[in-house]
């Protein structure tokens, strides 16, 4: 918007539905991350500071994921946290039926370089995460699991808040 309240660009992202995270790091380069319909995978998208799209990536399987934060790097490479159904395609093993939380790492292009899952049979989902140095980041998400990567659950509803910290993980 401009100082006198008008629109200067608008950009309407077709497939993408439920636009969650948006950020501006460098350069005038905005990386939006949300869901492709039906929730279907993540995406992320790419944008230069006109709106114009410069590249879109979606990962995922054949179940549900969401997109819900990103960290941008000083290389232009993004972490991507998101929550997963899926035990297929980029996927590579969801602890149980339901969600877990998942951490991806992409290259200043869009290529998925890595992607880990996290969580234990029952569900978990994401709220957000912050980098701290050295590849590590904290995870702010919330569990009904008990097993796998949860050490203890004692919410009284069967939900607890789950906080851990975890590196990011690179395909070799």
């Amino acid at each position: 918007m401009s100082l006198n309240g008008e629109i200067i660009w608008v950009a309407n992202l077709e497939g993408l539905n439920y636009g969650k995270t948006i950020i501006d790091k460098t350069g005038g380069y905005i990386s939006l991350i949300g869901n492709t319909k039906n929730r279907s995978d993540s995406e992320i998208i790419k944008m230069d500071e006109q709106g114009s799209i410069l590249w879109k990536n979606s990962f995922g399987g054949s179940r549900q994921e969401w997109g819900e934060d990103l960290i941008q790097f000083a290389d232009n490479s993004l972490a991507v946290l998101g929550t997963s159904s899926s035990s297929d395609g980029e996927i590579l093993n969801n602890y149980g039926t339901k969600d877990d939380v998942i951490l991806a790492k992409l290259s200043y292009s869009g290529k998925l370089l890595g992607l880990k899952n996290f969580g234990g049979s029952d569900r978990e989902w994401t709220n957000s995460f912050l980098e701290i140095g050295n590849g590590e980041f904290i995870i702010n998400a919330s569990t009904s699991s008990y097993d796998y990567d949860v050490i203890n659950n004692f919410g009284a509803t069967g939900i607890d808040n789950w906080i851990f910290k975890a590196k990011e993980i690179i395909l070799e």
